[in-house]
């Protein structure tokens, strides 16, 4: 997803609800990039819903809605990675 000033509510909804689908599956911590750490990522994805409702439509707040954005997709990035390596270790030598 590319920045934006303002997201579409929808949009917003549909990051919600992928939060809320995979909140078992989360991993405990992850790194968003070089300088973004999130301690726990649980915790963080289940306040997301409060922060939106609060200023999820307000141009000022682009950034932070992209920071969940792409919290979104290093979550599904280290997901796949880990499925590979674990494809790999399975295939006999």
């Amino acid at each position: 997803m590319e920045y934006k000033k303002v997201y579409d509510p929808q949009e917003l909804q549909e990051l919600i609800k992928w939060f809320a689908d995979h909140h078992d599956e989360l991993p405990q911590s992850i790194y968003i990039n070089s300088g973004t750490f999130v301690k726990d990522v649980r915790f963080t994805a289940s306040h997301f819903h409060e922060i939106v409702a609060k200023v999820g439509e307000k141009k000022f707040y682009g950034s932070h809605m992209r920071l969940f954005f792409t919290l979104r997709e290093r979550i599904i990035e280290q997901w796949e990675k880990e499925k590979f390596e674990r494809e790999a270790e399975s295939v006999p030598v």
